[in-house]
């Protein structure tokens, strides 16, 4: 494995050739922000200055140092920061003859740790090239990954040495002495001192800073080093030798966990344990980090303590579990047994967090055991979390046929499926074609959520090739759409659909292509089921909806259809009848029992009151055949005479037109109506006007004469109204008949159909109202005679033309007004005569002039003969009233066309004329 990096930092220390200035940065691609940062590290990190001619081969170029996470400065999440100085000769002499040192100082950030010695080769190749040419590109950084390990020092019996100097970097700085003829180059020394820092915890090994030389009198800033001498404030550890431990509890208890683990786990263990560990890395090293070390390193045997109560069912603490198997790699520190006992601890007894450390342990070793406990009674939310879990790592097949492998489990299965949601396009293959199986249809309708959203993402997943037709008719709902042709599926999955179509307020769409598969799983208890379950307790304010709803019901018998009932306003509505109709010739095996079981329906008491008027609609519909209709109606009518208490008179409505076809083949219905119409009119006490009708009717009908009587003698007006009775009823015959004829016929009727007494009062008080009419009309015509009389007389007196005076004396009435009225005509006022008397005789005119009548016969004939002349209309006349009407046509064909302008002044013209032809007329008679 090779990891890249990102930016490197570098910087070339050093002077040139010939040169007398102090050494400085000559080269590098640091940016003026970072450049002090780069002379601060050159100056902190000088690790001494390099005889020419060394005494021993420690103190020989060239030197490596190697500093982690130093600056504090932002870096990616998960990368590390090192900086490395490579010291070398660079080949040349400065102004005074002395041989010139090179450093090359680069700082990297790594994603992930990496070897000590991995980074100073890179250091030392980057250095020659460099050297070479100042301006050349660095080369690519690709390094190992890993922290590598000590693995050859252990084998060579260097365990104890490496130990107590790693022990001893925890607390203070160690310095490595050796003897001047020790052969130690750089990579040897290098070795020795990234060993030490494997055997501490990877969280503490940042803060170890090494360098295979340094001279310094200052202890800062390097933890492990090797030197000529340990100054003040310094351990000095002899190289191989034995480090001296006492007075130092917490450097001494790291030092013997770290031998007691190596002891009881083996070397692969412990480093395997220390190179996982995830503890806190203190602010400085000290006797804190050295404890932290030890509680860190002690885990490793807790962990198989734990591991052993685990496997034999003793309780523990669920976090110092959840703490050990953070801690590190549990299948290379433990045996198989504890092993699988903390993997089914976290299963059994974990939650949803605990899911992570299981995949990061486990999976995909384990996965049987992850679906074995899948397969057991969980919280919803862990066993989301499961399936989430497997479809991450794209394990789903893998753990659906592990739990579906058991029978027992396949409800658990599908629980969880149905807990975790869809999976992705692509992913559970094998899962899919389990559950599209048909012997899977009663699971899987368990396993489908009710939310849309869900349901619409398992249905999609399930839709493709050889989807089967509930899938397509489960889409179909939630799409509202129609349902597919020759689409079919078993009842439950209809009323699946249905229901969906019924929340999504849709189901009237969908109902025309559910009810043949409704109606073909009638057939089977579970059809049947549906129907009286699901189907009959559906409220739809649709009538059609409503109609293709019984019609179903009408099929699979024996369960009440809601729009029959009493009360529903649906018998009365057109798309009701179209609904059953329809169904009924989508369905013609099951017509003809739908119409005998809704004629049923119809008959029994709780059913409809308009049952005519819904008979008459199915006609319109032409979905049943008349003389079935008509029969179902008979039935009906003889069942609930009530029926016909909707009939009216009205030729042209529903009822009226069934019931035609319905006397036409029954003429008892017609009297079974008329003796209902008068049942009625006699309880409710009706004026005798309502008995006519239904009395005319039975007269016709030649109704029973006992039954009529029973009717109209419970009529509690019977005593009282009784010629009012006769009188109406004889209004209902032909008006082409006497009056006489009519009368005397209806009297024969009423009394044929009265028993003998009541017959007998009937006709006696015929004959007592005939003598006192008769009376009362001779009285009536003496005072006619007296009366014409007087009138004529008054009309003689009048001077009305053609009255005739009757002989005798004509004695004027008043004679001194008409007289007086006479005289006083153009002459002024005049003295009115006295009243004559008979004692006195009348006055005797003395002037000769006679007197004229006041109004001669022959002026009042002229005048009669003005006052019936009447206005004659001339040519002109007639034209104007022919320009009026054809301009009102003109106005009437273009009013749209003329606009407002035009059509005010043909309008003001119109009355113009009016007005022309009123003042003619007008003044012709005037005059």
């Amino acid at each position: 494995m090779t990891t890249d990096t990102g930016r490197v930092v570098w910087a070339w220390w050093s002077k040139d050739a010939g040169s007398r200035a102090d050494y400085a940065v000559l080269a590098g691609n640091a940016t003026r922000d970072e450049l002090p940062g780069v002379e601060a590290d050159l100056e902190r990190f000088r690790l001494a200055s390099p005889p020419e001619h060394p005494s021993s081969p420690l103190r020989a170029l060239p030197w490596v140092a190697i500093v982690q996470d130093h600056r504090g400065t932002p870096i990616p999440p998960g990368h590390h920061e090192v900086t490395v100085l490579w010291w070398d000769w660079a080949g040349h002499s400065d102004g005074v003859g002395r041989a010139a040192v090179a450093v090359l100082y680069l700082r990297l950030i790594l994603p992930a740790p990496v070897p000590h010695l991995a980074v100073a080769e890179y250091a030392r190749t980057a250095w020659q090239v460099l050297r070479a040419d100042r301006t050349a590109s660095l080369p690519a950084l690709r390094l190992p990954g890993g922290p590598g390990t000590a693995d050859d020092w252990l084998e060579d019996g260097w365990f104890d040495f490496l130990g107590a100097t790693a022990a001893l970097a925890l607390r203070r700085p160690v310095r490595i002495t050796a003897a001047d003829g020790e052969p130690l180059d750089w990579f040897t020394r290098l070795r020795c001192l990234s060993a030490a820092a494997t055997l501490l915890p990877a969280g503490l090994r940042p803060s170890i800073w090494m360098c295979t030389w340094l001279d310094a009198p200052d202890p800062d800033p390097f933890n492990l080093a090797f030197a000529a001498a340990a100054p003040a404030g310094t351990s000095a550890v002899p190289f191989g030798g034995q480090p001296d431990l006492e007075g130092n509890e917490a450097v001494r208890g790291y030092f013997d966990v770290l031998l007691q683990m190596r002891a009881h786990y083996g070397d692969a263990a412990v480093l395997r344990h220390l190179a996982r560990g995830d503890a806190v890395v203190p602010a400085e090293l000290g006797s804190g980090a050295a404890r932290q070390a030890t509680a860190y390193l002690g885990m490793l045997d807790r962990l198989h303590e734990v591991g052993t109560l685990l496997a034999q069912g003793e309780p523990v603490d669920p976090a110092e579990v959840r703490r050990l198997v953070d801690s590190a790699s549990l299948a290379d520190r433990l045996p198989p047994g504890p092993h699988l006992a903390y993997l089914r601890f976290l299963l059994h007894h974990g939650g949803v967090d605990d899911l992570p450390r299981v995949q990061r342990h486990w999976l995909p070793a384990a996965l049987a055991e992850l679906a074995a406990a899948a397969a057991r009674p969980r919280p919803a939310a862990w066993q989301r979390a499961v399936v989430r879990l497997a479809q991450h790592l794209r394990l789903t097949d893998e753990l659906f046929d592990l739990v579906l492998a058991d029978s027992a489990a396949a409800i658990a299965a599908l629980d969880l499926l149905r807990l975790a949601g869809a999976p992705g396009p692509g992913e559970a293959v094998r899962t899919r074609a389990r559950l599209l199986d048909p012997a899977h249809a009663g699971t899987v309708r368990e396993l489908l959520p009710d939310d849309t959203g869900g349901l619409l993402a398992w249905l999609s997943w399930l839709d493709g090739p050889g989807t089967p037709d509930w899938v397509k008719l489960l889409l179909a709902a939630l799409n509202s759409g129609p349902v597919p042709d020759h689409c079919r599926a078993e009842p439950a999955w209809v009323e699946r659909a249905g229901r969906i179509a019924e929340d999504r307020r849709a189901l009237a769409d969908l109902l025309p292509g559910l009810a043949p598969m409704l109606i073909a799983g009638l057939d089977t208890v579970d059809g049947r089921a549906v129907a009286a379950d699901w189907l009959a307790g559906i409220e739809t304010e649709y009538a059609y909806a409503r109609g293709t709803i019984d019609f179903v019901l009408l099929c699979a018998g024996g369960i009440s259809a809601p729009g029959l009932r009493k009360g529903s306003p649906f018998a009365t509505d057109a798309g009701y009848a179209r609904g059953i109709a329809v169904q009924a010739g989508a369905q013609p095996r099951w017509a003809n029992t739908v119409l005998e079981r809704l004629g049923d329906h119809i008959s029994g008491h709780d059913g409809t009151a308009d049952a005519l008027r819904l008979l008459e609609l199915l006609r319109q519909e032409q979905g049943f055949g008349l003389d079935d209709l008509a029969d179902r109606g008979i039935h009906a009518v003889d069942a609930r005479p009530e029926l016909t208490d909707r009939l009216s008179e009205d030729p042209e409505s529903p009822e009226t037109k069934v019931w035609e076809r319905m006397t036409a083949k029954a003429p008892r219905v017609e009297k079974r109506r008329v003796l209902r119409d008068l049942s009625r009119a006699a309880d409710q006490g009706a004026e005798p006007g309502r008995f006519a009708l239904p009395l005319d009717r039975a007269r016709m009908l030649a109704c029973a004469s006992g039954e009529i009587a029973t009717l109209l003698l419970r009529w509690r007006h019977w005593n009282r109204l009784w010629w009012e009775l006769t009188e109406a009823l004889a209004g209902r015959l032909p008006s082409a008949t006497p009056e006489t004829d009519r009368l005397t016929s209806t009297v024969a009727f009423l009394a044929q159909t009265l028993p003998d007494r009541e017959r007998d009062r009937y006709l006696a008080s015929v004959r007592g109202l005939s003598r006192t009419t008769l009376r009362q009309i001779d009285k009536e015509q003496a005072v006619l005679e007296k009366r014409r009389r007087l009138w004529t007389r008054v009309g003689a007196f009048a001077g009305e033309p053609g009255a005739v005076a009757e002989p005798g004396p004509q004695r004027r009435r008043f004679p001194q007004i008409r007289i007086g009225r006479w005289q006083g005509r153009g002459r002024g006022r005049q003295e009115m005569p006295e009243p004559r008397t008979e004692a006195s005789p009348a006055p005797v005119r003395t002037d000769a002039r006679p007197r004229p009548a006041r109004f001669p016969p022959a002026r009042a004939e002229e005048r009669a003969a003005r006052r019936r002349v009447r206005y004659r209309p001339q040519a002109l006349d007639l034209l104007i009233v022919l320009l009026v009407i054809v301009a009102a046509v003109v106005v009437f064909l273009t009013w749209e066309a003329l606009g407002p302008g035009p059509i005010l002044v043909i309008v003001l013209a119109l009355t113009l004329a009016s007005v022309l032809i009123a003042a003619r007329v007008l003044g012709e008679e005037e005059r």
